[in-house]
């Protein structure tokens, strides 16, 4: 199953660490497509791999939901995986979504650690119900389970990273 990883960018600062977040992968076979919104700049350590496409996001939108679904009608991979142009991976995080989907699942998503521009972990309030762990030095959030309420709020439903086949994709209508 070839993966395909998506990102639509207006904003290139954190771009080159998520490629190097992707460089460091332990599964190596994937491929990245980009799409600069805007004035977006793609470094050129980035535009030198052959597994990156760019592609220009089209005149047509500024929402993000449709640049989302224009970037995966370029991906040609069977696995999509959301990367946010400010996202990084662990190192092993392409090769546990493989396996998950090579066992069947269709959709899969990550606890995760935000970050503030001063490199410190952001940590949500646990009154609200999240709950944290120390991972590589950063506090980590614990991604809710899927249910009617944590989809349908933007604050608890899945956060990154998130990954679905391309089939559960299609059939869900993508992002709007």
């Amino acid at each position: 199953m070839k993966i395909s990883i998506f990102t639509p960018t207006h904003d290139g600062k954190h771009l080159l660490e998520a490629y190097e977040s992707l460089a460091r992968q332990t599964v190596q076979e994937w491929e990245w497509v980009i799409v600069p919104n805007g004035a977006a700049l793609i470094p050129i350590a980035i535009m030198n791999d052959k597994r990156v496409k760019v592609e220009p996001a089209p005149e047509l939108t500024g929402k993000v939901g449709a640049l989302k679904k224009f970037a995966v009608a370029h991906c040609t991979g069977d696995i999509l995986v959301e990367l946010d142009h400010d996202d990084m991976l662990v190192p092993e995080a392409l090769a546990e979504i493989h396996a998950a989907m090579v066992k069947g699942a269709t959709f899969v998503y990550s606890d995760f650690a935000n970050f503030r521009h001063d490199g410190t972990s952001e940590v949500y309030n646990p009154a609200h119900g999240w709950e944290t762990y120390q991972y590589g030095g950063y506090t980590a959030h614990k991604a809710f389970e899927t249910n009617a309420s944590s989809l349908c709020q933007i604050f608890y439903a899945p956060n990154h990273v998130r990954a679905w086949t391309r089939s559960t994709y299609e059939r869900a209508g993508g992002h709007d």
